[in-house]
């Protein structure tokens, strides 16, 4: 399946925090952190039972939190 471009417009914040989390998320680029939030976020709107939803998709994403320790 081919993607199909898009433009969207972000806070340079917003934009900073995607950045800072590109290596965490295993995403090579912004598209593919984009793309994993999207289909995270819809599949969150998507479920009745969200407790269920988040532990799931916590246990199935392997994340390093190290960086946020003082």
């Amino acid at each position: 399946m081919s993607k199909e471009q898009m433009t969207i417009r972000l806070y340079p914040e917003t934009r900073r925090q995607m950045d800072s989390w590109l290596e965490e998320s295993n995403s090579k680029n912004r598209n593919e952190f984009v793309e994993k939030a999207l289909r995270f976020y819809m599949g969150y709107l998507g479920t009745e039972n969200i407790t269920e939803y988040l532990s799931d998709a916590l246990v199935a994403t392997p994340v390093s939190y190290t960086h946020l320790r003082a």
